[in-house]
């Protein structure tokens, strides 16, 4: 498979320069040369030729390039500019599931080390931006595929997505909030906000290999909750690598409000209901994204100065519909006992081949919070964690709190301690039972528009890559038709890769100008009136393009 990458985008702002119907003249060929080297012409023409990993690792600097000139063009929010990138995206997007469902290229890409692992990563991280936006409808990419295959290369290259990382943290604790498994909760600013830094410590322990793997948890959590937007989530703002050097930490708003469970016992039971409907919204978008907390209980949900829960610590989350035994997250059993589902705690037991957390292990973790929240405490209060454990094995579940008055809810949660997972309703069905009992209506979620906002948040930055182009570098010289004639001859492969059927060089009296194809039934000469053409345009005539199938 074969790709001309940006073909779109090259496409458009060639035919910008003849959309009113004029004639553009063609730069002379030094200044021809120029153009080609300043607009990554020649890389753009050789992705075509590349294996399909080496084009997907060339794709950015011509991306860059083009978007420069749009800018230029003064249409850098253009409609018709950022359709044209969404549509060569979209063939990117079709390149990258062939590299991953092809063995030989899967294989190739996950070996990728250092920068071509980092530019890799970069695209796949650029491609899932645009679709979880909703900009990509033509193509349908498998989001949750392409998640994993980034997540892989992430941890075995060691590397995280350039866009991931924040600056300007400042006012930081010199000393930490909470302390746990993880590393250490420090409180911050950023940008006139405050927010929460979560540390990854390397100085809990000492062993290289355990830091190595609380390293291959922190690159998975972040890719994870990276990419979760909803109401009832705890938004991850991004990573900061400057305060803590050389450890990273997340950074995500500050929850001045506490845990669900201390706002549940500060308010009383009033409030409980309006809480676990908006955690089951929460935990139901999770599963919608294929993805399972793993690690559901009142001290990992958080309420917000609106007075809202929000999901957060995402360090046990798996994917749903992860098979792969290898993955250290499918395996790693660390958790809380009095939250864990019995195929948990003894998968053979219960009908499972191995440890596995699923969207039904969800569900059930689910149903223990909705009793700590009534109650306050955790699901066999008072017991050892072995005596839990095995009360947990028997089918024993805790009592109906006397809080707990809804003859609805009760029967929701006794369904959810199922001791079979298959007899577990869903938490869909979970919300649609509270949406009744709260009369109130499900939080709607904005559902991604094909919205050029995504876009423009990437091309943002190139106001400030180049100058404004003056009029000594973008003059153009008017040469005779002997001139270009003898640089055609003597450049005949440049001109053939760069005038092909779609355009005719137009032999004129003092110049030598380019129109396309569909202006003319056959090539023909036309006097032109000496008159100044707009540099912009101009400048844009050093992109010439072959017709080039990307299959």
């Amino acid at each position: 498979m074969s790709i001309f990458v940006y073909q779109c985008l090259l496409d458009h702002l060639v035919d910008i320069v003849f959309s009113n119907g004029n004639d553009t003249v063609l730069p002379s060929p030094p200044v021809l040369e120029q153009l080609r080297h300043r607009f990554k012409l020649d890389e753009l023409l050789e992705t075509y030729h590349m294996p399909p990993i080496l084009a997907l690792l060339r794709c950015q600097e011509p991306r860059t390039a083009l978007l420069e000139i749009a800018q230029q063009l003064g249409l850098k929010y253009s409609p018709d500019v950022l359709s044209a990138v969404r549509l060569d995206e979209e063939r990117i997007a079709a390149h990258i599931t062939y590299i991953m469902d092809t063995p030989e290229a899967n294989e190739e890409a996950l070996a990728l080390r250092r920068d071509e692992a980092q530019h890799f990563i970069d695209v796949l991280d650029q491609i899932l931006s645009g679709h979880l936006a909703g900009m990509y409808r033509m193509y349908p990419l498998d989001i949750s595929k392409t998640h994993r295959f980034m997540l892989k290369l992430s941890q075995l290259s060691d590397k995280l997505p350039h866009t991931i990382f924040i600056h300007s943290i400042s006012d930081c604790d010199r000393f930490y909030r909470e302390r746990g498994g993880f590393g250490e909760i420090y409180r911050a600013s950023y940008r006139g906000r405050t927010v929460a830094l979560k540390r990854l410590s390397t100085s809990l322990t000492a062993d290289v290999d355990d830091q190595r793997k609380a390293r291959l948890r922190f690159c998975q959590e972040v890719l994870i909750w990276r990419r979760l937007q909803h109401p009832f989530i705890l938004p991850l703002l991004g990573i900061d690598r400057e305060t803590f050097q050389p450890s990273l930490a997340m950074v995500s708003p500050w929850m001045e409000q506490g845990t669900a469970l201390n706002h549940a016992k500060k308010n009383g039971p009033t409030v409980v209901e309006k809480l676990l409907f908006q955690v089951a919204q929460g935990l139901a978008y999770l599963h919608s994204m294929t993805v399972v907390h793993g690690d559901l209980r009142g001290s990992n949900i958080l309420i917000s100065d609106d007075m809202t829960a929000r999901l957060t610590d995402f360090g046990l989350t798996v994917f749903a519909d992860n098979h792969e035994t290898a993955n250290p997250s499918t395996t790693n059993r660390a958790g809380s006992i009095q939250w864990m589902a019995p195929e948990l705690i003894d998968p053979g037991g219960f009908g499972c081949s191995r440890f596995l957390r699923t969207t039904a292990s969800d569900a059930y973790a689910f149903a223990c919070v909705c009793i700590e929240l009534y109650t306050g405490l955790p699901p066999f209060a008072g017991l050892s964690d072995a005596t839990a454990l095995l009360q947990i094995i028997a089918g024993k579940r805790p009592s109906r709190p006397d809080e707990l008055t809804s003859d609805m809810l009760w029967n929701v949660i006794t369904q959810l301690w199922a001791d079979s997972k298959e007899a577990r309703p869903s938490i869909d069905s979970v919300v649609d039972s509270l949406e009744i009992l709260c009369h109130t209506p499900r939080t709607p979620v904005e559902d991604p528009q094909i919205s050029s906002m995504s876009i423009i948040n990437q091309i943002e930055h190139i106001d400030t890559l180049l100058p404004p182009p003056t009029s000594t570098t973008l003059k153009l010289s008017v040469e005779s038709n002997q001139t270009m004639s003898s640089y055609a001859s003597t450049n005949s492969e440049f001109m053939a890769a760069h005038f092909p059927r779609r355009f005719f060089v137009v032999k004129c009296p003092s110049e030598v100008c380019l129109r396309p194809v569909s202006y003319y039934a056959h090539p023909t000469t036309y006097d032109l009136a000496s008159e100044s053409r707009s540099a912009v345009k101009s400048w844009v005539c050093g992109l010439y393009q072959p017709r080039i199938s990307s299959s």
